[in-house]
């Protein structure tokens, strides 16, 4: 520190969140050396208990630390890959043989096929579409109930799209890095075309064209405001086209989505067991809305460090701005945004 004593009081003062479980691993190791080539014996001795993981091992330290302020069970289980299908395919049976049986889905089901499970895992039809919106849900704090039919048709997704036009517009007028510049001056030229083009080439084909080249530099420094704008304006526009394509039947989906969510959720209660989607939501939410986890992490981290962190979502971003401190001034990131692999998921 500026009076000459050392910046960290120990290991309990650092997060470390990693891509995957190898790197966890080694970065321990080489922390452990350093400290004991540095005599620090008592130090490296301290390793294996350090916030040191993957992000989804430390939301399930959070979740397992506060598991009876979060009504969970503290002896949870997480499942993934062929568990967790088997238990979402049980949510989706159950859900869809009550609703063929209701007169209030008929809609749905009469503008899609039923569809079903391929061997690949994905679905088809009304459950594929069901099964889209469950997991654009699980992907927000809020989860389906967040989702929102458009009901506002073609000219409301227009709408948005002129919006979000505005926004890049505001965003381009700030004075940008060379590399911010990269990402937002083709989207602008992508928007400008289209909003001033004929009304008969604004089509719904072509607004969704138009937004999958969009892509937004981050959010951080003097842009931080008008890119967080931009971000959310261009997630409204994504969200009223991809309603519009379905909207006689859009609510009537959601509603299957709501109950798929909840049954989803049942059925993993039953099993006292989470998937790696409710790690980082509940933790997120323990972290950003219940009094007592938050005050056991306020000022908790005086270092927090990110690796592959071009790879992290907006839900995990949140999580890690709360813990990193007011304005996230303990923070440091390692990544390389050329490297993304996982931006179909919102990274």
């Amino acid at each position: 520190g500026a009076d000459g004593a050392p910046f960290l009081g120990g290991l309990d003062e650092v997060l470390v969140i990693t891509f995957t479980e190898a790197a966890a691993r080694e970065i321990k190791e080489r922390v452990r050396s350093t400290l004991r080539r540095a005599g620090m014996g008592a130090q490296a001795l301290a390793v294996d208990d350090a916030w040191i993981s993957t992000i989804h091992g430390m939301c399930r330290r959070i979740l397992a630390r506060h598991a009876l302020d979060l009504g969970l069970d503290p002896s949870f289980s997480v499942v993934a890959d062929s568990r967790q299908a088997a238990l979402f395919d049980r949510a989706m049976d159950e859900v869809f043989r009550a609703a063929r049986a209701d007169d209030a889905f008929s809609g749905a089901f009469a503008a899609f096929e039923l569809g079903g499970r391929t061997q690949q895992g994905t679905y088809t039809g009304a459950m594929g579409v069901v099964a889209r919106l469950v997991a654009q849900g699980r992907s927000t704090a809020g989860g389906v109930d967040a989702l929102e039919p458009a009901a506002s048709g073609p000219e409301g997704a227009l709408e948005a799209v002129r919006a979000l036009h505005m926004r890049l517009e505001e965003l381009g007028a700030c004075g940008l890095t060379a590399a911010a510049a990269e990402k937002v001056a083709p989207a602008l030229e992508t928007l400008r075309a289209l909003v001033d083009a004929p009304a008969r080439e604004r089509t719904p084909e072509a607004m969704v064209a138009a937004l999958a080249g969009v892509s937004l530099p981050q959010a951080r420094g003097a842009i931080k405001e008008q890119v967080a704008a931009a971000r959310s304006a261009l997630c409204l526009a994504r969200a009223e086209l991809a309603f519009l394509g379905v909207a006689p039947v859009a609510e009537t989906l959601v509603e299957l989505a709501r109950r798929v969510e909840r049954r989803y959720d049942e059925v993993k209660r039953d099993e006292r067991c989470l998937d790696n989607d409710d790690l980082i939501r509940l933790a997120l939410l323990a972290v950003r809305d219940k009094a007592e986890v938050r005050r056991d992490y306020e000022g908790r981290f005086r270092l927090v460090m990110v690796d592959e962190f071009q790879d992290t979502d907006e839900m995990q971003l949140e999580l890690i701005g709360l813990l990193a401190g007011p304005g996230a001034r303990h923070l440091c990131t390692v990544g390389d945004a050329q490297q993304s692999i996982y931006r179909f998921r919102g990274a």
